[in-house]
């Protein structure tokens, strides 16, 4: 194994402006831009889940590729990565998620601020102001059981609470995304291995939409697999609806799309 690479493109030209070989025993996953130290500098954030010490979350330079912090080992590796203002005080956090545990670090001082660990295993993660207040921001995570699960920080501090739960689909959930309708009101796009849907988190889940099926033919149980980082949301300038961007990829083909919101 050569390692992998992480490149950095510009953003009008597609040209690669940097690229970043890691070592054969680092595999970035969830990979996320942000000013994560207050320095107005955008730093390249992303998990490893691999095996060994290295199953952790990195923070690079990405002008020269210098590792400026990485967490400690995470048992079992660090399959999700969020940056978001998860708390009330003015430092950002980076949430790390694998399997049934979430870390969040300060990223003031990068220290563990909470660790929560859940009764089922997360299968995707997301933040998003549901209460649309400005303030901060709830983590939203699929699970393997098709539940959703938002949780917020506990208002005295120190720990993690379950802020909503409902039971949304029969298989694991592939990918989350927040957004807000026309009418101003907060939003979460489910995608399930063939289907993308919009729910209300307010109202126990109740569905608002729902896209066709997704799947282009008849594919066995497990052959499709709906990668979380697929799922993409923007706001068209020219319309009042919010795009959903689709991809995925099976053992038997390859697709995208497109789901605009009704």
């Amino acid at each position: 194994n050569e390692g992998s690479y992480l490149m950095i493109l510009d953003g009008e030209t597609y040209a690669v402006e940097y690229e970043y070989h890691t070592t054969s025993t680092i595999k970035p996953k969830s990979h996320r831009i942000a000013d994560v130290d207050g320095d107005s500098q955008a730093e390249l954030v992303f998990g490893s889940p691999d095996t060994g010490s290295t199953h952790r979350i990195w923070v690079l330079d990405p002008a020269t590729g210098v590792v400026e912090w990485q967490s400690p080992p995470c048992p079992g590796g660090m399959t999700w990565v969020e940056v978001a203002q998860a708390d009330d005080d003015a430092p950002l956090e980076i949430i790390g998620v694998h399997g049934f545990t979430i870390y969040i670090f300060d990223c003031s001082t990068f220290t563990l601020e909470w660790t929560w660990i859940g009764p089922r295993e997360f299968t995707s993660l997301t933040t998003y102001d549901l209460d649309q207040d400005g303030g901060h921001e709830d983590i939203i995570l699929g699970t393997i059981d098709g539940s959703i699960q938002i949780l917020m920080p506990s208002i005295t501090g120190g720990s993690l609470y379950e802020r909503i739960f409902f039971n949304m689909h029969s298989s694991l959930i592939d990918a989350v995304k927040g957004y807000t309708t026309a009418g101003g009101n907060a939003r979460v796009a489910v995608m399930t291995k063939d289907r993308l849907y919009g729910v209300d988190p307010f109202d126990d889940g109740a569905v608002q939409w729902q896209s066709r099926g997704l799947k282009p033919h008849t594919i066995t149980e497990g052959g499709l697999n709906m990668a979380s980082e697929s799922l993409t949301t923007a706001d068209i300038p020219t319309d009042t609806g919010t795009m959903f961007v689709v991809g995925a990829f099976g053992t038997v083909n390859q697709f995208g799309g497109v789901v605009r919101r009704p």
